[in-house]
């Protein structure tokens, strides 16, 4: 199992210092679509253009993670092939955009068909989830995903502090 630690760091990132190959299929890749949700949690009006992204992060060959993001209208120049060889949030910073902070929910659901089909999940098998709005140090959200991981292969490790 991949154990996550409490860190900014994309998944991809994440994947590669702890000594694991990871790769990306982009499954899909719109830089203009329209998401209430997602410009609600950007922060942008409904009508702003934004960039979307879904991609299948595999591990040693195996489906690990299917990963929703939306980016702003910043974003639209993006190509699948600057997402297949890179974390997203090195592409982000490549663009000069650095995600400083964020705010994640993890839970666990049923798996859907779609995505028992795509990480090979048996018909009973849950999902991890994890939903995250990452900002810059201006505090200018640069990020919103809706993340699934396969639950056998990955944890979350959160070190807490007493106040």
């Amino acid at each position: 199992a991949v154990h996550r630690r409490n860190e900014l760091t994309s998944l991809y990132e994440e994947l590669s210092a702890s000594g694991q190959r990871p790769t990306t299929r982009v499954l899909c890749l719109v830089p203009h679509t329209f998401d209430k949700r997602a410009a609600r949690e950007l922060q942008l009006d409904s009508r702003t253009p934004l960039v979307y992204l879904e991609r299948l992060r595999l591990v040693d060959g195996r489906p690990f993670a299917l990963l929703k993001n939306w980016l702003p209208p910043a974003f639209s120049a993006l190509t699948p092939s600057d997402l297949e060889s890179r974390g997203l949030y090195e592409v982000l910073r490549s663009n000069g955009t650095v995600p400083a902070v964020a705010h994640q929910s993890v839970g666990s659901r049923a798996a859907v068909p779609r995505e028992r089909r795509l990480l090979e999940l048996g018909h009973f098998d849950p999902v991890l989830t994890m939903i995250r709005r990452a900002y810059d140090s201006g505090g200018e959200p640069v990020e919103f995903g809706d993340h699934c991981y396969r639950a056998d292969s990955y944890t979350f490790d959160v070190t807490v502090h007493a106040s």
